[in-house]
């Protein structure tokens, strides 16, 4: 269902926003999804192994800290790259004026995975489903919303 949503979406989201619009939300997606990678240290996948709830918890402890620090570290990163724009590759250059919002984005997308794996754990699969749902909606509507208001990359 919320891949139909995004679908139907696209054809008007592409007579919105520009090509070289998207270009740069990929090129930010691509970034964040190198980072989300090590956001959580892993440990969002050793969720599901233990028998006792406390080992649960204290797994999920470990990975919100790994999250906590990934955001931290990608944090002096862009603060890094923001004095210092010479040292940014080519390929990331046109999100000189967006990297602020890769340490957001990796914090949100960090503590959602480690939650997502919590709640697989506990057998919410419904929940999970219904957030994907909401997500995908919001998306497409903040997308649409910020099409005819603003102009360029900020609305993708």
């Amino acid at each position: 269902m919320a891949q139909a949503i995004a679908v139907a979406a696209s054809p008007v989201l592409t007579r919105i926003y520009h090509p070289s619009d998207f270009g740069v939300l990929q090129v930010f997606i691509s970034l964040t999804g190198f980072v989300m990678v090590i956001a959580a240290g892993r440990y969002e996948f050793a969720l599901l192994l233990p028998e006792d709830e406390q080992s649960g918890f204290d797994l999920l402890g470990v990975a919100i800290f790994c999250v906590c620090l990934t955001t931290t570290v990608t944090a002096i990163i862009v603060a890094v790259l923001h004095r210092h724009p010479w040292m940014l590759p080519a390929g990331v250059l046109v999100l000189k004026g967006y990297l602020w919002l890769l340490p957001v984005s990796v914090l949100g997308g960090g503590l959602y995975q480690a939650l997502s794996y919590r709640a697989m754990r506990q057998k919410a699969y419904r929940q999970i489903a219904i957030t994907k749902l909401t997500q995908v909606a919001a998306m497409v509507v903040i997308q649409l919303a910020a099409g005819f208001v603003i102009r360029g990359p900020w609305g993708c």
